[in-house]
């Protein structure tokens, strides 16, 4: 399946979700584009909150063995 393909389908899929709901799909397809335009800027942030999650996980392991020398 080919990019187009695949978002025909899920475009197919969702409208039929939202078949019986007119304001709530446009709602839905509100929000997924603007998700798409901040597609990169959310990736960043969520790349960030991984490494200082990573960053805290080493300082607290540090923290326990050095608190163990104690």
């Amino acid at each position: 399946l080919t990019n187009m393909e695949i978002e025909s389908l899920f475009s197919k899929m969702v409208q039929g979700w939202f078949k019986n709901s007119q304001p709530e799909y446009n709602e839905f397809i509100k929000i997924r584009e603007e998700i798409a335009k901040n597609i990169e800027r959310l990736q960043k942030t969520a790349n960030c909150i991984l490494v200082l999650f990573l960053i805290s996980k080493s300082a607290w392991r540090c923290f326990r063995g050095v608190r163990r020398i104690i």
